[in-house]
């Protein structure tokens, strides 16, 4: 490819050469004309001086006028001919760096369609990572801020019927700044969060938050595992939708998590079968 591009650059170059060289053949052919035509004057003058007014004169003048005319136009087709034939490799040249051109930028697309899967992957395995991160915490969501953290974790463990709810093993508890900007949970206490030693704590306790929800409902306290930012605001907007759904609706809701996947599922009663809903979806009721 390389070197039929050279090629082509040196056909390109080669066709600018020549009609550099024809502008100047032509230039020649303009004064050898001119000559020419001067030849005839001197020439109509010397046969005038011989015989202006015999046949001789007129007939001379007719035969040099034809053959000068005569050759004039076969050097008038010469040049259109080589004229053609270098616009035919230019023609040729510019089509095949067109055809490179378009080449290109199938190529590019590929590229850029290889590089945004590359940045979804690589996003993936970082959200991925920082779900391992937290996959020992818990937030708590609720608890009074003049409370003091810890203690008020203890007895919410205990409130869920927690076995050995006072030695669970926790390795740190403590609340977490306030960084949304909305008024209303601005108003609301900042949320604490809790990390256990082991994962099977961790799930203790969250399975008995699902469990003992009725209970956890009278603290007005809420459960959740701690997600990666971008699940945890996606998560607000399922839990949005299913508040919305259970209060006008009516329904069941619960937001499930899998992997790097954060959906939520609705059902009529206890009878019924969960059912996957998107966030821009509406409940079949």
């Amino acid at each position: 490819m390389a070197n039929s591009t050279r090629s082509k650059g040196v056909k390109l170059n080669e066709s600018i050469s020549t009609s550099k060289k024809r502008r100047n053949l032509n230039s020649k052919s303009s004064e050898t004309g001119q000559r020419k035509i001067k030849n005839f004057v001197n020439h109509m003058a010397a046969m005038s001086t011989a015989n202006s007014t015999g046949p001789t004169f007129s007939e001379d003048m007719k035969t040099f006028i034809a053959e000068t005319m005569k050759q004039h136009t076969h050097e008038i087709k010469m040049d259109i001919s080589s004229v053609r034939s270098k616009l035919d490799e230019l023609f040729e040249t510019v089509k095949f760096n067109s055809d490179g051109i378009v080449a290109n930028s199938e190529k590019i697309d590929e590229v850029r369609i290889e590089m945004a899967e590359m940045k979804m992957d690589y996003e993936k395995r970082f959200l991925q990572q920082e779900i391992y991160m937290r996959k020992n915490n818990l937030l708590v969501y609720g608890v009074d801020d003049a409370r003091d953290p810890a203690t008020a974790v203890r007895e919410l463990f205990n409130t869920l019927q927690i076995p050995n709810a006072d030695t669970i093993g926790l390795v740190t508890v403590h609340r977490l700044p306030r960084t949304s900007t909305n008024p209303y949970t601005a108003k609301q206490p900042k949320p604490i969060l809790v990390k256990f030693i082991t994962l099977d704590d961790r799930q203790t306790v969250l399975h008995a938050s699902y469990k003992q929800g009725d209970l956890l409902r009278k603290t007005k306290n809420t459960i959740r595992t701690d997600l990666p930012v971008l699940l945890k605001k996606f998560r607000g907007k399922l839990a949005t939708k299913a508040y919305n759904m259970r209060t006008k609706k009516n329904l069941q809701t619960r937001i499930r998590e899998q992997g790097t996947e954060v959906y939520l599922q609705y059902r009529k009663d206890k009878t019924s079968s969960w059912i996957d809903i998107g966030l821009e979806e509406e409940p079949e009721v």
